[in-house]
Formats: C-alpha cells, structure tokens, sequence
C-alpha cells in the first residue's frame, strides 16, 4: 500500500459530471479535500467542513477519495469511506452515487477491520438502484469469499442476491437460537443478520421468525431502537404489519432525566422508515422531531403496503 496523498489533488484533471449543484470550482474542491487529509493524518483540528466536500461533489472528488482509500493511515482511509458514504446517499446524481459506492464496496475488504465494517455501514444507507454491476460483483465475490460480517450478510439480501440463499440459510443454521436481547446481544451476530436477509429476499419462514422474535422481545430499548430498525430493513408486508403498531401506539422509551418525558417510540419507527426507504414520504429529520402529521403520513403510507 502506497501513500498517494502527495499527487492525489495535482493528478486529477478537470473531468466529471457536476452534480447540478451550485459547486465550488474543483480545483478548490479537491485543494480543501488535501487539507482534509493531511489534517486527519496529523490529527489536527478540522478547519474545512464535510459539507465542502460533499455537496455538489464530482466524479474526479470521487476518483480522489478512492485513492485516499489506498492510504497508509487508518485515519485517512476511514474519513475518505465516511466522505464517500456521505455523498453515496446525498448526492441528487445517480452517476455519482453509484461511482460512491463502486468505492465502498472495495472498502469492505479493507484489512482495519472497523474500517471493512463502517464501508459496509454505509453501502447500507445507499439506495440498491445506485449499485453498479461492478459494485455488486464486488460484494458478491467478497462474501463468496468469506468476508461474511452481519454488515456484508444484511448486503446480500439488500441488493436481492436470492442466487445466495442456502448459503445465507447454513449462516442461519450455525448460530444460536436467540434466548433475549441480553444474551450476548444475538441481534448483531451473524446469523440474525442471515436471518433477516433471507426475509427480505422473500423467505415466508424466516419472515415469520423476525417478526416471532421481535414480538416476543421483553427488553423494551432493545426492540424499539435495534429491532425495529432490523424490520425496516426487511421491508416486507409483516414486517410493515409490526413497524405500523409501533407507529400507533403511544409507547414511550424510560426517561433520560428524572422527570422527564421518554421519546416516543413512533419517533425511532419514524426515524427508521426514512433512513431506510427512499420512498417513505417523510423526510429524515432527527429523533424527537418528527410531528403528528409525519406520524399521520407514515401510518398511512404504512397501511398501503399491504394493499
């Protein structure tokens, strides 16, 4: 691995699709994403925001982070994936987003293993239309492979891979039944990862598992703040069914504060659904500041599901 920061911003030329936004000129662009870098190597105080980066970015910004991704420095190659996750999901082009997640989906084989890990975090929150073939490829060779991490395991039922199902059903087979949400925390191993890919692939028995499981959860912050969100990601009529309880009923999470009130379940469930979907019709706010009226809206988003 070669440190490649020195020539990164003078090697690239002015090439691109503008992403329609009112961008900076690039080479002030790519200059700011140098002084990025360099900040991160030296762990300096940040003075240039993402947003400078981001917004607005091109292919050759784009082409740039990839070669940060090759850097010698830890630091480095994970702000680049953090930058590269930010403009895969916010970009308004999909050429952009798509050459994004080319670069992710080289990241999840990265040998810092949180690195692997955040790469394939991200690839999550892009929208499946914006993979390329090359993408996809990538990440189905790195789980044919054995690169099989819950995050790579969700991807596979994410960009629909069912040509993986048996092998998703042996990683299934090989973990433990789930006793509760405290018991070595189950609900980030392997085999619910599995589990939940199969059901969003379109696995009925593995559908009706998720939604057995996250029903009989007793661990009230568990099921709202991680298991909800796991059926957001399955995305199946049933799943809907359970998430649209949620949605309705008035549950609150225990309070932070003494006195205080706890956040409302339907404000994760709210939060989830916008994250994960991009055709949900609430915009992604923040937890705590959705409305009535987003709630009105998801419910009945939610009820045309499974019509």
């Amino acid at each position: 691995m070669i440190n490649r920061s020195t020539w990164i911003v003078a090697s690239i030329v002015l090439i691109g699709v503008s992403d329609g936004a009112m961008a900076q000129p690039l080479e002030l662009r790519t200059e700011k994403l140098g002084v990025v870098m360099n900040q991160v190597r030296q762990r300096q105080p940040m003075t240039v925001r993402s947003d400078d980066i981001v917004t607005g970015a091109t292919a050759a910004v784009v082409e740039a982070l990839g070669g940060y991704r090759l850097d010698d420095s830890v630091d480095v190659r994970t702000r680049s994936v953090a930058l590269l996750g930010m403009i895969g999901r916010e970009s308004s082009n999909g050429r952009i987003r798509s050459a994004a997640s080319h670069q992710l989906a080289l990241a999840i084989a990265d040998s810092d293993a949180p690195l692997a890990k955040r790469a394939a975090e991200c690839l999550l929150k892009i929208a499946p239309a914006d993979f390329s073939a090359l993408s996809r490829r990538d990440i189905a060779r790195a789980f044919d492979e054995g690169l099989k991490s819950p995050a790579i395991v969700r991807l596979v039922g994410w960009l629909g891979m069912a040509n993986r199902m048996n092998d998703l059903g042996e990683l299934v087979d090989s973990g433990p039944a789930p006793a509760s949400a405290q018991s070595g925390r189950w609900f980030g191993k392997v085999a619910w990862s599995a589990r939940l890919a199969r059901a969003r692939l379109g696995s009925a028995i593995d559908l009706q598992k998720c939604i057995e499981r996250f029903e009989a959860e007793r661990d009230e912050v568990a099921k709202i703040t991680v298991l909800t969100a796991d059926l957001v990601y399955v995305a199946r009529d049933g799943a809907f069914e359970a998430i649209k309880d949620v949605v309705r009923a008035n549950g609150r999470l225990p309070a932070a504060c003494k006195g205080g009130p706890g956040t409302a379940h339907a404000q994760y469930a709210l939060h989830y659904l916008a994250e994960g979907l991009s055709e949900f019709p609430v915009p992604i706010k923040f937890i705590g500041g959705y409305t009535e009226g987003d709630r009105i809206a998801a419910l009945n988003w939610l009820r045309r599901q499974g019509q």
